[in-house]
This record gives structure tokens, sequence and C-alpha cells, in this order.
């Protein structure tokens, strides 16, 4: 009825004019924000669709319904694994067909939050107060809000790196999302479903078979489906894509207001992350590393991924992974643990553990990614401060 109601108001308020007004569309989309900077994901949801009933154009009101739809979604997703995980017994086995019907059904879900983002990304002066910090969200479905639960998404340390104190107003800004920020969320939700569909793909082995190999029987690992494998590609390019693009809108910003990712020229941000421009170049250097491992242009040099953990990880080894053809034929994974411990020395077992693996993708001759030196350029930025690198890592998250 209030619904109803409220539906009613509006409409006589504005009319029944199909197209409405920045300032009326602003308006219209207050209820649905107030519900959703509570934490009320579902009266969000259900206003917002309300709003879209009327004004199929409103940005605010499709950017308010993915985000709610998202982490309803996500919450969702976690509940039910942590509900899986408790109920695990290893003599029974994994419960496959409960995992995959539940992050078939997420996947599903971040396909709608998806849509929503893109249509709300028509709006170019899109700008949406965000207060995450005053969610009061029973994360856990206890039956109570924890104060853990209410200090989640606080920032715990301020711009000269000082840690705010609890209960501090400092520690839940206000965040004023625009268009840049809507693509690093279509980026973040693009690359969640490659994930997922990397899970879905294959028919992954149980307890038993995991056992066996380990004892040197051969493991095979059937792909389930080749829809869901040759999806990947498309996925992690809209991912690239869409965070090359926010970094596009953002650089391109003139304001300075609570910036989620501030460019270099803007000061009030609240993330203890230096934005600075080497950090923007090192970030635009790794998505086209990314985007040329994908597209097949590069292939991974397996002798550096060890570099990174400083573990000698395929170190012998003088192959590339070519990733843009691997992504493009779904197989079978083989793998024969007699046929690498049966090879003579480091190298030999090395090659022979990749080219089980990865088949014809593992090549010897190929153009060599400059992605892990890249990364390593981030790695020892961060390094550079140590007493700060854990705390860094938290707001990582913020460059997708």
């Amino acid at each position: 009825m209030k619904k109803t109601l409220s539906l009613f108001i509006i409409i006589f308020i504005f009319g029944c004019a199909k197209t409405y007004t920045k300032k009326q569309q602003k308006i219209l989309c207050q209820t649905p924000l107030r519900h959703f900077n509570k934490g009320n994901f579902q009266k969000a949801l259900n206003s917002s669709k309300e709003v879209l009933s009327i004004d199929s154009n409103n940005s605010c009101a499709y950017f308010i319904q993915g985000l709610s739809r998202y982490f309803k979604t996500i919450h969702n997703l976690t509940l039910k694994f942590f509900e899986l995980s408790r109920n695990f017994r290893i003599f029974s086995g994994i419960p496959y067909k409960k995992i995959f019907a539940l992050i078939e059904s997420t996947e599903k879900n971040l396909n709608l939050v998806y849509k929503d983002l893109k249509k709300a990304s028509n709006n170019q002066d899109i700008n949406i107060p965000f207060t995450p910090g005053y969610w009061k969200v029973d994360w856990n479905n206890n039956g109570k809000i924890e104060r853990r639960e209410t200090e989640l998404f606080d920032v715990e340390y301020d711009l000269q790196k000082n840690r705010i104190k609890r209960g501090s107003r400092l520690r839940k800004p206000t965040w004023h999302l625009d268009v840049g920020d809507i693509h690093w969320a279509m980026a973040m939700i693009s690359f969640q479903r490659t994930i997922m569909n990397f899970v879905l793909s294959y028919q992954w082995p149980n307890i038993t078979e995991i056992f066996l190999m380990m004892r040197g029987k051969k493991l095979a690992i059937p792909i389930r489906s080749k829809d869901r494998y040759l999806s990947m590609k498309k996925h992690l390019l809209r991912g690239v894509n869409n965070t090359l693009m926010a970094q596009k809108y953002y650089l391109s910003e003139t304001d300075d207001k609570g910036e989620w990712i501030p460019n270099p020229n803007q000061k009030k941000y609240y993330i203890p992350l230096v934005m600075d421009k080497k950090v923007y170049q090192n970030w635009k250097n790794i998505l086209i590393d990314i985007k040329n491992l994908v597209l097949g242009k590069e292939g991974l040099p397996v002798n550096q991924i060890g570099s990174l953990s400083n573990v000698s990880v395929f170190s012998k080894a003088r192959g590339f992974i070519n990733f843009g053809k691997l992504l493009e034929n779904p197989k079978t994974i083989v793998i024969n643990p007699r046929n690498i411990r049966t090879s003579q020395g480091p190298k030999a077992r090395q090659e022979a553990f990749l080219s089980e693996v990865f088949g014809v993708f593992y090549v010897k001759n190929m153009t060599p990614s400059k992605i892990v030196k890249h990364l390593l350029q981030v790695k020892n930025d961060f390094l550079a401060s140590p007493n700060m690198f854990r705390d860094k890592l938290k707001y990582v998250m913020w460059l997708n």
C-alpha cells in the first residue's frame, strides 16, 4: 500500500511525462539512495524498481538497483558457502552439485548487475553519494549486528598514515561515485564472472582422485561446460576495457570531492594509497599486459613467475604460456605424475609438468609479456614503506 501511495504521489507531482529533468530524476532517486546508504539492500532494490517503472532512463536508480543486487548476491553467496563448508566431511566427498548450483545462481545475478551498471554508465554526469561506513548489515546472519560488521568498511588510516581513532566520523566518509566508478564496478563484476566461469568450466576431482594422483596415478579433469570456458575471454576483455575506461574518466576529472579513486591532481580522497602518475602508469601497463596475454599477442614467460614471491617456481623452464589460444580451446587438464617423475633433472621435470597441464599451449617461442616486470614495480613500491605494506594491501581492491 505504501509503495503504491508513494508512486502515486510522485506521478502526481511530476505528471505522466515520459522524460524527466535531471533535477526530477534526482528527487525520484532519493528513496532508493537513502535505503542503500543504510545498507537496506532489499528496500533499495524494491524502490529502485518503482522509480524505473515510471522513469526508465533514471541512471541513479539503475546504479542503486545494480549495487543493491550485487551486495545481496555476494552476501547470499558467502552465507551459503560457509554453510556448505561447515557441513563438509572429507570422506563424504566435495558437494560439487551444490557448489555449482550456488555459483551458477550467483553468476546469473551478476549478469543482471552488469546490465544495470551498463545502463547507468550512459549518464556521463552521474554523481552518487556513497556511505558504506554507515551500513548496518547482519553479514554473518547471527541475528545481531556486531561492532566488526559496522566497521567493515571503515577507513582505518588517514592520508598521513596515522591510525584514525575508533568511533571517529573520519572513519566513515562520504564518497561521490561518478561514471568512472561505474566502469570500475563493471570491471570488478567482469573479473569475478571470469573466476566463476572458470570454476564452472571443469568437472573437478574428488578427494580420492587427488590422493591417488599424489601416489602416482594419472589425473584427468574434463571440461564440464565449453560455453562457460569460452566466456572467460569475453569477461576478461570486458574487465580490462572497463578498467581502462575508468582510468580515462578519472584522469579527465576536474572536480575534487570524496573521490573513490583520485587522479594525481585531486586532493580530497580517503584511501591512504597515493595515486600519483607513477601508480597510474603501472596500473595501465599491467592492464595492457593482461589484454595482450588474453589476445595472444604475448606469452607469459614461466621462469619469471617465481620472482613475484621470491620462490624458485619453474625457474629452469624456458617456455611461454599462450593464454590467447588456451582461452579459445577448451581442453581436459591431464596430470601424469609418472611422466614428471621419470624426467631427468629439474628443468626436464618442470617442462614436463607444464606440458602436461597446458599441452600445446605451452610453447617454446613467443613475444614475452612484461607483466611480471610491471607487477614487481608495484610490489617494490609497496615494500618501500614496509610498516604500511600489510595495511596498503587492504586498499589495493580499489584498483581492481
